[in-house]
């Protein structure tokens, strides 16, 4: 299952920033900052779908123009594909 989080330009900014201060390099810190963001009403929205990311990001460009995906780092020990 894929999860998409959704914000504008100055959500993401702020979550860069968040994780450059907290130094946050895993995926699973990354997603805690995430969820912490989405619980103080910062995101656009959070997409659960059963479509490949490949998928979920055409689908989104045809109605937004242009998404920035961010995902694991190369190497990183917890990233996961369920």
């Amino acid at each position: 299952m894929v999860t998409a989080f959704e914000m504008d330009v100055a959500a993401a900014e702020e979550f860069f920033r968040r994780c450059e201060e907290r130094q946050a390099t895993t995926q699973n810190e990354r997603v805690a900052i995430l969820i912490e963001m989405a619980k103080e009403g910062k995101l656009r929205s959070i997409v659960q779908t059963k479509r490949t990311m490949e998928q979920y990001i055409e689908d989104t460009k045809k109605n937004f123009g242009k998404v920035l995906y961010v995902g694991p780092k190369k190497g990183d020990s917890d990233a996961t594909d369920e």
